[in-house]
């Protein structure tokens, strides 16, 4: 994406109302002057997730999470700033600099995948492309497949890439930083992709990061895939998720396999919500993606041992995130592939609504019929749900683990607790984004907390705090951290556009405090509750440390002292008393 200015930011970001666009990803119901809905950055029952049409941010009282309507986008649909920009400008019909324009925003590697995406698909559908589209054809996959997923043809010569790249103004050298030619040892490159079907890895914003290669015939190996680059992580990536996305986002649930061809063949059999982690075994990462769109994972790996174990595997990692996930068993030979071309789509439908629970499915597998086998079990099941962080599903796995291995319920809870607790030092894992206010002072915090909130609100309110709260009595480094920047913005407070560019924590408390009770009837009370909670625990704070030095003076004899410490803590008492009956 080409440099785009602050202003045209701004009118991205104005243009786009953030209660439709958080409306059209999860549901959410009018509450007050704001919306609510359950959160999707966290796994909640009561809804705590805000959207505030006035200031245009979102904030959770959950886990924290807050931001506009461009750090939604990114963090919901697993976008870059500048993909997350440009489908808000799409959206509002305002038109952004040409992609051709590149600058730092935009990784040279794009264009050349750009250029060889393009490539691959006039070749698939000239003259040369024929076998390749017997090949597809062959495979079940009609036009309309192939077009969604862009899949192209790699033509079995060494340099048509490089020849028809070099007419677009991209250099060889550029193409193998992209992974799509390899240098030859006495110089000069050859294309990696040859006479294979090409599938284009594409992110959800449509940008292609990378290449797998399906061989047509018995070319060795039967797969090949880019190698890692600047912007294709196989472990982050989840092939179809750019196409799936959507309709995981609506039906909250997805169904994960391991191939191209697996999720190429699921979705012209209509089941959309395909997507894999090919290339590579489920990663925490890949993991993390599927559990921000979806509550329950149908895994549907191979029917070998291989599979099974993988399967499993996979598995681990969702249910740890607290997903509802069921485990597809299919005939011995077969994968999702096969298994839907040869049986259509009923019998996957079938496959999918007969799918095992995850602890049935550990279960049946290990097959646990002597005391010994129950152990090895539940060791395997404890394993994971220890490390589940939402204690109502850990206590209900829990409660089922029991049941289905005979064991008793206090046993396994001990366990589970000591397995937890090497996991995490001893410590409660910490939800991302959760501002710790246990570690600080909380009473101070809440009240620097709801003054920060009165100068967003603006008015009266914000004025007196303004003149009399000065910015060194923001003792919380990161609310301190916020206030600055807020004080600093004057009177109108954009809190949609000061919320770019900040930290995490930073961002949640802008967020939180943006949405505190602070309006013109409340809003004197507040700040008047609020100064004298400040006033009354700075006080308190100078009356302890006043005290350790009279301590200090009374071991030393130093007379002077002792008499000057205990004036000092006369006079603050009588301050504390004021402050208390005012308040």
């Amino acid at each position: 994406m080409a440099r785009i200015s602050q202003d045209l930011i701004d009118q991205v970001r104005a243009a786009s109302d953030i209660v439709d666009v958080i409306s059209d990803r999860i549901q959410l119901r009018k509450a007050g002057r704001n919306y609510r809905g359950l959160c999707p950055f966290h796994q909640e029952k009561t809804p705590s997730f805000n959207v505030s049409p006035e200031r245009q941010i979102y904030h959770c009282f959950g886990c924290g999470a807050g931001g506009n309507v461009i750090s939604f986008l990114m963090e919901f649909d697993k976008l870059s700033f500048p993909e997350a920009l440009r489908e808000l400008a799409d959206r509002a019909g305002i038109v952004l600099p040409s992609r051709s324009g590149r600058d730092a925003d935009e990784d040279p590697i794009y264009e050349a995948n750009r250029v060889a995406t393009a490539y691959f698909r006039k070749c698939f559908a000239g003259g040369a492309g024929e076998a390749a589209r017997a090949y597809a054809a062959s495979r079940g996959l009609r036009d309309e497949s192939v077009n969604a997923l862009e899949i192209g043809y790699a033509p079995p010569g060494w340099d048509g890439l490089i020849k028809a790249a070099g007419r677009e103004g991209v250099e060889p050298a550029l193409l193998e930083e992209a992974g799509l030619v390899i240098r030859r040892d006495g110089g000069g490159w050859y294309d990696r992709f040859r006479d294979r079907l090409v599938f284009p890895l594409a992110l959800p914003g449509g940008r292609v990061v990378g290449f797998g290669g399906r061989a047509l015939g018995d070319q060795e190996p039967k797969y090949l895939n880019s190698p890692e680059t600047r912007v294709y992580h196989k472990g982050r990536y989840l092939y179809g998720l750019a196409q799936a996305k959507t309709a995981i986002r609506a039906a909250r649930e997805a169904v994960l396999v391991e191939g191209y061809m697996d999720v190429a063949s699921l979705r012209e059999a209509g089941f959309v919500t395909a997507v894999a982690s090919a290339g590579t075994a489920l990663t925490p990462d890949q993991a993390g993606v599927i559990g921000k769109l979806a509550e329950k994972v149908f895994v549907a790996y191979d029917g070998d041992a291989a599979g099974t174990a993988a399967a499993v595997k996979a598995s681990e990692l969702l249910v740890a995130l607290g997903l509802k996930v069921r485990l597809v068993r299919l005939p011995e030979g077969a994968d999702p592939d096969s298994y839907v071309r040869s049986g259509g789509a009923a019998a996957f439908r079938a496959a999918l609504e007969s799918a095992t629970d995850f602890i049935d499915f550990v279960v049946a597998l290990r097959a646990p019929r002597t005391p010994e086998a129950r152990e090895a079990a539940a060791r395997t099941l404890l394993e994971t749900v220890s490390r589940i962080e939402d204690p109502l599903k850990a206590d209900l796995m829990l409660e089922k683990v029991a049941s289905v291995l005979s064991i008793g319920r206090a046993a396994l809870s001990r366990a589970c607790d000591a397995r937890r607790a090497e996991l995490t030092g001893g410590r409660r894992p910490r939800p991302a984004g959760e501002v710790r206010d246990a570690d600080r002072a909380p009473a101070s915090v809440a009240a620097q907390k709801g003054l920060l909130g009165l100068v967003v609100a603006g008015g009266d309110a914000a004025r007196r705090v303004r003149g009399e709260v000065d910015l060194s009595e923001f003792t919380d480094p990161l609310v301190r951290a916020v206030a600055e920047r807020v004080y600093a913005a004057g009177d109108t407070v954009d809190v949609a556009g000061l919320s770019q560019g900040l930290g995490r924590e930073e961002l949640s408390i802008l967020t939180e405090v943006s949405l505190l009770p602070g309006g013109d009837d409340d809003g004197a009370r507040l700040c008047e509750d609020y100064i004298r909670t400040l006033r009354r625990l700075q006080v308190e704070a100078e009356i302890r440390a006043v005290e350790d030095d009279i301590r200090a003076a009374e071991l030393t004899d130093d007379e002077s002292r002792l008499l000057a410490g205990v004036a000092r803590r006369q006079e603050l008492a009588r301050r504390l008393t004021e402050l208390s009956v005012g308040g």
